[in-house]
């Protein structure tokens, strides 16, 4: 989960030190005669580190036996609506260290193994051939 924690700290950090870029890339693919959606992100190679480290956590028994593309859609959503709201001013940036570092481990949680939220998960979200 280290590798996962340090990619988080990272996607901020460069979001922080280069909000122009940082904008530009994720504006990149909008046109509104388009049919993708924003599960398309992750046919990126720019997420495949993300989807790499959660297909390994979850093969690993670290992460629920869920979708891996699932959890890693649901990590990124997460990460970049905290980066964006902090690039946007939404929130002091003399808060942002602390919460953020918060809010990855949050995630982390929720994803983890033994964690399973009160409300059963349907087939859909499990990992192909899973039991659980």
């Amino acid at each position: 989960m280290q590798d996962l924690l340090v990619s988080g700290l990272g996607y901020r950090d460069w979001a922080l030190d280069n909000e122009s870029l940082y904008l530009v890339m994720l504006r990149r693919g909008e046109n509104p005669d388009s049919d993708s959606s924003i599960i398309d992100a992750l046919a990126d190679e720019g997420l495949a580190p993300l989807r790499d480290a959660v297909r390994r956590l979850v093969a690993n028994g670290v992460f629920l036996p869920r979708d891996p593309q699932r959890i890693a859609l649901s990590i990124w959503m997460s990460v970049h609506g905290f980066v964006s709201l902090e690039i946007s001013r939404q929130m002091p940036r003399s808060e942002g260290d602390a919460l953020y570092r918060e809010h990855l481990d949050a995630i982390m949680r929720g994803w983890a193994a033994g964690s399973a939220p009160s409300h059963a998960a349907s087939g859909r979200d499990r990992a192909p051939g899973s039991t659980r």
